[in-house]
């Protein structure tokens, strides 16, 4: 789904397994740039129902760095202590 520029949706967040998971999560497109979307449903202090809501940069899952810079290394059986 293509986003329009200062636009987003928010879905029903179905893998919701706690209280302080989002109720809902989504995308959206803030000034050219993807931003990641979450509300939960609130009561006021008044009873009203409203949405607070989050707005951060896309989650980038962190992964190691892969180094092929390994090098052999020959031991041997006289070094080992054992």
């Amino acid at each position: 789904m293509e986003q329009k520029d200062n636009t987003g949706a928010l879905f029903a967040n179905d893998k919701k397994t706690a209280d302080n998971h989002p109720d809902y999560n989504g995308k959206c497109m803030v000034d050219g740039k993807a931003k990641d979307l979450a509300a939960w449903v609130k009561t006021s202090k008044s009873g009203q129902k409203y949405l607070s809501i989050s707005i951060k940069e896309p989650y980038k899952a962190i992964t190691s760095p892969q180094t092929n810079d390994r090098q052999s290394v020959n031991i041997g059986h006289s070094d080992l202590p054992f």
